[in-house]
């Protein structure tokens, strides 16, 4: 199949190069003579794609591994689907993917039937690493976008201008898919595998920050209005940083800083903070030092986080910000003596 999606793009290759090397002698447009010929490049790369795509998912080892997997999570395959996913070009493409839902449990008792949504998953996609019906590298792609970008409004005009024709929702739907990511994969991905702690102190700061989250009022903008109103409420993102420190104080280079947040609240971060430290060989730590403000959130879970990881006592220490301390002893002052 993939020699014949090659043959046939050649040939129609051939023809369209013709016509637009007309089109380009008579216009001298060289920006339509790139359009014209990524076009035709990003569909045989979507053709090509798909044949793959196609391939393994009916391949018969792939979907014994499949299954073997599925079965561990209590499910089994039901049938072949069809189902449209979009390309890191912006290419929509059909695929037949298996479809596993949910085991039946057995019992005496009569259920009432349920609906058909939550009890399957396309478990080849996902294992492939498609996540919303989005191809890994659409993912990663619009995320960097919206990251970079002001907006979600701009980062979608970027996208198309690249050929990734999203709106709005689907790109915010799509942050929401990466953002919720299994925790374990995020402390795992930001390190090598490689790093040395042995003989160091390792510093882990805790804070939390102030952001304002902007959201379009709903309904139809007041005629009088030249703009769309929204909201824009404060939110509290929890924040740490990880790194290391010699026995000098001074920090380890070779040791790249760990930097992450969430929106949650304080027993999310610290779920992602254990993540993090779970992956990191602790043993070989002289002492690990907590520094926070005087914030009752960060020192009681601070202490339910050394027990979940089992720290011994003697090598944690726990560190109140001076800034923060300066200011509460001045307050204690002012109090004391009016």
């Amino acid at each position: 199949m993939q020699e014949e999606i090659i043959r046939s793009f050649g040939k129609r290759l051939k023809a369209r190069i013709e016509e637009i090397m007309a089109e380009f002698s008579q216009r001298m447009d060289f920006s339509g003579l790139e359009k014209a010929i990524n076009e035709e490049i990003v569909e045989f790369s979507a053709q090509l794609q798909q044949a793959l795509l196609c391939f393994v998912l009916s391949d018969k080892m792939f979907l014994s591994a499949l299954k073997t997997y599925a079965g561990k999570l209590g499910m089994h395959l039901k049938e072949f689907r069809a189902v449209t996913v979009t390309l890191s070009n912006g290419q929509r493409v059909q695929v037949m993917s298996p479809y596993f839902v949910k085991a039946k449990a057995h019992s005496k008792r009569k259920r009432r039937k349920r609906g058909p949504n939550g009890t399957g998953a396309h478990l080849g996609l996902q294992v492939l690493g498609f996540i919303g019906h989005a191809s890994p590298g659409l993912l990663s792609y619009a995320v960097q976008m919206a990251l970079l970008c002001p907006s979600y409004e701009v980062a979608c005009t970027v996208l198309a201008e690249r050929g990734v024709t999203l709106n709005i929702k689907s790109l915010r739907r799509l942050c929401w898919l990466a953002g919720h990511l299994d925790n374990d994969l995020r402390g795992r991905i930001a390190l090598t595998g490689h790093e040395n702690l042995r003989g160091y102190t390792l510093v882990i700061s805790i804070d939390g920050g102030r952001i304002r989250e902007r959201k379009r009022k709903r309904g139809r903008r007041a005629k009088h209005l030249k703009r769309q109103g929204y909201h824009a409420d404060w939110r509290e993102p929890k924040l740490f940083t990880i790194y290391l420190t010699n026995v000098k104080g001074e920090i380890v280079k070779e040791f790249t800083p760990l930097h992450d947040a969430t929106m949650g609240d304080h027993e999310a971060a610290f779920a992602l903070l254990e993540t993090y430290l779970r992956n990191l060989e602790l043993e070989q730590l002289d002492r690990v030092v907590f520094c926070g403000d005087g914030g009752s959130w960060i020192w009681n879970d601070v202490k339910k986080l050394c027990n979940h990881i089992g720290f011994p006592e003697n090598t944690v220490y726990q560190v109140l910000d001076y800034t923060h301390a300066k200011q509460n002893l001045n307050q204690i002052v002012d109090m004391l003596a009016p």
